[in-house]
């Protein structure tokens, strides 16, 4: 079972004590498993895209290709892999609203640091004292800056 965490280094496993003397409702042993093999893929997973990708000049399709990969090696949650690939430029703009902005940012061709992206995003929503979503961006801002070279 992983607890969660982009970085964490063990792996933990719960299991009832087997006593034959004692049998306690609610007694548990932790065994402690170390999972090098994870923290090798892991490393080798932001090599690979650090190497072919700089995270702080690609399109939104390139970011989209980054998190898939983050995804499938479990280094990012699907929340997370949702908020890195939602293209707000998709969504209906109420008549009379100008969208350009949203549809450069999401463009195929524009080049942005969305590591810059992300942090903006947090330092606007601790203005507003939205803990929740500042904390959540600044998850994503660790995870890209682990891409940054």
């Amino acid at each position: 079972m992983r607890i969660r965490g982009v970085n964490s280094n063990y792996l933990y496993s719960y299991q009832p004590i087997q006593n034959d003397k004692v049998k306690k409702e609610g007694d548990f042993q932790i065994n402690n498993i170390e999972k090098s093999s994870k923290i090798n893929e892991s490393n080798d997973v932001y090599k690979e895209l650090s190497g072919k990708y700089d995270i702080r000049n690609v399109t939104f399709k390139e970011l989209t290709e980054i998190t898939d990969k983050l995804f499938e090696a479990v280094e990012i949650t699907l929340f997370e892999h949702s908020l890195l690939t939602l293209d707000l430029s998709k969504l209906p703009v109420p008549d009379g609203m100008d969208n350009t902005y949203l549809l450069n940012k999401y463009s195929d061709t524009h080049k942005q640091d969305w590591i810059a992206i992300f942090e903006d995003s947090a330092k606007t929503c601790w203005a507003h004292g939205d803990i929740n979503s500042y904390s959540k961006d600044m998850n994503i801002v660790k995870v890209l800056n682990r891409l940054a070279r």
